[in-house]
C-alpha cells in the first residue's frame, strides 16, 4: 500500500511540474545487484529517460563493479552503453568512484567522488568533457519503519574548461519491498550555471539484490 501511495505522490509532483511549463524528465530504471565474495559484487543497471512530453531521451544499461577496501571505503569501476532516438551511435561512459561513508546512530552519510570521460547532460554533442563529481547523501534510517528519507547534493566539475557547471540537488525515499527489493522513488532539481538553465527530474529505480 505503501509503494502505490509513493507513486500516486509521484504522479501528482510530475502533473503539477506539467501544468507549470517546467522542463521535466522522468527516469525509471533497476539496480541489479550480486555479491561474488564478502567484499566484491557487481551491478546491472538498466535505465529509460524521459524528457518533457514524454519522449524518449536515452535508453542505456551500465555493468559496474565494486570493492569495500575497508568497512568505510569502497571503490567502484563502471561502464554505460547509451542509445539516442535520433542518433545510430551508441554512446560510451566510463566511470570510476571512491565512496567514503560513516554512520552516526541511524544516520549515514554517504560521499562518492567520481571521475567520468563525460556526463549525461552532454551525451547529445561532440563536445564532450572529462568531469569530476562530488555527491553527498545523507539518509536517516527510522527503527521499524519501512521509509528511509534522504537527502542529497552534488557539483559537477569539468576538467578541460576548469570550471563547476552544473549542481543537482535532491529527496528522496527508499522502501524496503521485500528481504532483497527496495524501491527508490526520488526528485533532483538540476541547475546549469553559465546557462541559468533548470530542469526538473523525478525518477523511480528497484533495487534487486540477487
Amino acid at each position: 500500500m505503501r509503494t502505490f501511495f509513493l507513486i500516486f505522490i509521484l504522479f501528482i509532483v510530475v502533473d503539477t511540474l506539467y501544468a507549470q511549463g517546467n522542463e521535466l524528465r522522468i527516469r525509471m530504471g533497476a539496480e541489479l545487484e550480486t555479491d561474488i565474495t564478502e567484499r566484491l559484487g557487481v551491478e546491472v543497471n538498466p535505465e529509460i529517460r524521459l524528457q518533457s512530453k514524454n519522449e524518449l531521451e536515452e535508453s542505456l544499461i551500465e555493468l559496474g563493479v565494486k570493492y569495500e577496501l575497508f568497512k568505510y571505503l569502497g571503490i567502484a569501476a563502471r561502464y554505460r552503453v547509451s542509445s539516442l532516438p535520433d542518433n545510430n551511435n551508441l554512446q560510451h561512459r566510463f566511470a570510476f568512484d571512491v565512496k567514503p561513508n560513516i554512520s552516526i546512530s541511524n544516520l549515514k552519510i554517504k560521499y562518492r567522488l567520481r571521475f567520468t570521460n563525460y556526463t549525461d547532460f552532454d551525451i547529445q554533442t561532440e563536445n564532450k568533457s572529462g568531469y569530476i563529481r562530488n555527491k553527498l547523501i545523507c539518509q536517516y534510517d527510522f527503527n521499524d519503519f519501512p521509509l528511509t528519507p534522504y537527502v542529497s547534493a552534488e557539483l559537477f566539475y569539468r576538467k578541460e574548461q576548469n570550471d563547476f557547471n552544473k549542481s543537482r540537488y535532491g529527496v528522496g525515499i527508499l522502501q524496503k519491498l521485500n528481504k532483497k527489493t527496495d524501491i527508490d522513488v526520488y526528485y533532483l532539481y538540476q541547475k546549469k550555471h553559465k546557462k541559468e538553465k533548470y530542469s526538473h527530474i523525478i525518477g523511480v529505480a528497484f533495487k534487486i539484490e540477487i
